[in-house]
This record gives C-alpha cells, structure tokens and sequence, in this order.
C-alpha cells in the first residue's frame, strides 16, 4: 500500500469501475456498472457463505469476501471485456490476460500486499473459488431476470442462451453438492428452451 490518505488511491480504483458499463455489446433497459456488480458479487458470497456455513461448510469468510470486492479490479485498467471477444482465441486470451494482470498489480495495490493474491486466486479450487464462481454467475442470473424477465427486454434472449451454456459448465468445475443445487436453481430464471432457441 502507498503512504499517503488511502481515499484518494481507493477512489482511483472505483470511479473508473463506476463509470464502466458491464453488457457493453447488450442493449440494456437499466445500465450496470462493475462497481455495481462487484457490489453484488460480495453481498451475494456474504449471503451463501453463512448458509453453507449454517450447513457445516468449513469457509474463511475474510478470504472470500477479499476476493469478491478485488475480483474485477482489473478493469478500472481494462475496462469491460466481454467474454466471447475475451475467449476468442488463444492469441486474444493470452494478450488480454497480460493486460489484466498489469492493470490489476496497478489497481490492487490501494488495498495492501495480498490484494493481488486474493485477484490470482478469485476462482481457485477450494470452497471460496467456487463460491466465487456461483456469484460471479449469480450476478448475471439477476441481470438475465431484470432485462429479459421483468423489463421485457427480449434482446436478452441471447445472453440468456449464453448464460446457460456458463451455467453447465460450472455445475462441472464444483463440487459442493449445495453449491451445485443453487447452479441449477438458476435454470428456473431463463427462458425455457425449446427446439430453434429459447422462448
């Protein structure tokens, strides 16, 4: 952490992350900015987190909740990268990753030393990172919900046909039989899929 009032290096992070649009190739009835879903993403691990611990789950709160509120803070430098451009190819991923990584020791460094570790490590294999990976996903169920579901913003359709493919492939990188059951609760927000698409 640099020496100096901590406002200012903090407020350097989340006003670039509150003036950045999530959904930025997506017409949108209501914007969402990361900072808003960041938002989202800790008070969801918060909730799920006392659930599964109610349920005997053994969870570092502390760490999983460091990891939600550092989890994107790459993109105060990057800005909001979609995940198909981001994926596109192995060129793409490997350039944007760099580029994630330096914007991310940048950024991190207002919130102290192990800031960039909580960052590497959002989604690692223990019960944290695939809290992170339900919440993470969890952020985007509720934004599928808002447009599609209660704004009537059909042009979702895609990004809910996306967000289903996302959905399957978490259920097989978790391995918490409950955290598994609230992957597949999020079905029940999508359009129902029929044969030539969703409906």
């Amino acid at each position: 952490m640099k020496a100096g009032p901590i406002l200012p290096q903090v407020a350097r992070a989340t006003q670039p992350l509150s003036n950045i649009s999530r959904f930025s190739r997506d017409f949108c009835l209501k914007d969402e900015s990361v900072l808003e879903h960041i938002g989202f993403v800790v008070l969801y691990c918060f909730a799920i987190s006392e659930r599964l611990k109610a349920k005997g789950y053994d969870i570092d709160q502390l760490k999983l909740l460091r990891r939600a509120a550092i989890h994107d803070i790459d993109e105060a430098g990057t800005g909001d990268i979609n995940r198909v451009a981001k994926y596109s190819s192995e060129e793409s991923r490997s350039g944007l990753e760099k580029f994630a990584l330096l914007a991310a020791e940048d950024y991190s460094s207002a919130f102290g030393p192990e800031a960039l570790d909580d960052w590497l490590n959002d989604k690692s294999d223990d019960i944290e990172g695939e809290i992170m990976r339900v919440a993470d996903l969890a952020s985007v169920v509720q934004k599928v919900d808002l447009e599609l579901n209660q704004l009537g913003n059909r042009t979702f359709v895609r990004v809910a046909e996306e967000l289903r493919s996302y959905i399957e492939e978490a259920m097989k990188a978790v391995n918490a039989p409950d955290l598994k059951e609230e992957l597949f609760s999020f079905f029940s927000f999508l359009p129902q899929k029929q044969r030539g698409g969703l409906r």
